[in-house]
């Protein structure tokens, strides 16, 4: 087991993540933007930890040890202040609660979320679009032939993260490279927010670590998001520039499945280019 791993299944893993997303998140804030005037020079740009305190009505003392990882109680309202004080956004104040150990409710009830099985279904029956469905370490669980011939994903111990980070010929397909990798280490981050501690998530981010710099380096900015792209454009070998609008669908089984459903864009001809390939093989 690798530093990254025993981190992560550490049982007081929550309250260390908590900490360094809390002093990765005031070391982003000028003072000057939230009212506070700085005279003399400072070692760091970011707010201090005196400085969060103040805005959020809390003592020094107990935001010091929050940001220690010292088991402490932590209440929504405390949350919702340091939040405000740190400019949070939606995503980062729902990893916050996690992270917390204060889950807020899901704002989506449970019997309106398909579960595995029905994604699966959902997959085969899709159309002539990429679609597939993904467990929550980002395997491929299940992926119709369209997904298989534009994306090139197998069913069969492929990963999603591990093929974009490590294999070039995969990342370089995709125009938005960059702002995909940052988001999806983003999401990853977020996803791992809720249950911390893990051994398949450590095991997950170890690998990707020590196989991609470029992961590694996104990875300690202990950034969170729900989302990655409402488009892509990915460049098909023979198909040219492809551009979807990702529509992805979770489940409410536990196991943390998605199905990611890739509509061709309306104002493109990416449909007629993915039917003209279909019917080149059908021939």
């Amino acid at each position: 087991m690798n530093r990254t791993q025993a981190s992560w299944s550490a049982p007081d893993v929550r309250r260390r993540e908590l900490g360094a997303f809390l002093r990765k998140c005031r070391s982003r804030i000028r003072p000057e933007e939230v009212g506070i005037p700085v005279q003399e020079r400072r070692k760091n740009s970011g707010l201090r930890r005196e400085e969060v305190a103040v805005i959020s009505n809390v003592s020094l003392s107990w935001y010091a040890w929050l940001e220690q990882g010292k088991p402490i109680n932590v209440s929504a309202r405390v949350l919702d202040a340091i939040g405000s004080a740190l400019r949070m956004n939606d995503c980062e104040r729902l990893h916050l609660y996690y992270l917390a150990g204060v889950g807020p409710p899901s704002p989506v009830p449970e019997s309106a979320i398909p579960d595995a099985a029905r994604l699966i279904r959902a997959v085969a029956g899709w159309g002539a679009s990429p679609a597939f469905v993904l467990d929550r370490y980002w395997n491929v669980v299940s992926a119709n032939r369209q997904a298989k011939e534009v994306f090139g994903v197998e069913e069969a111990d492929y990963n999603c993260l591990i093929s974009f980070f490590t294999r070039s010929d995969v990342r370089r397909r995709y125009l938005q490279e960059e702002v995909l990798a940052r988001g999806l280490v983003a999401e990853l981050r977020g996803q791992m927010g809720r249950t911390p501690g893990d051994p398949e998530y450590a095991s997950l981010v170890g690998r990707l670590s020590s196989e991609s710099h470029d992961f590694a380096g996104l990875w300690d900015l202990h950034e969170v998001s729900d989302a990655v792209l409402e488009r892509v454009v990915f460049d098909h070998p023979v198909l040219g520039d492809l551009v979807f609008d990702p529509a992805p669908l979770g489940t409410a089984d536990g196991a943390g499945h998605r199905l990611i459903l890739y509509t061709p864009a309306a104002a493109s001809d990416t449909g007629d280019r993915i039917s003209w390939m279909e019917s080149r093989e059908t021939v």
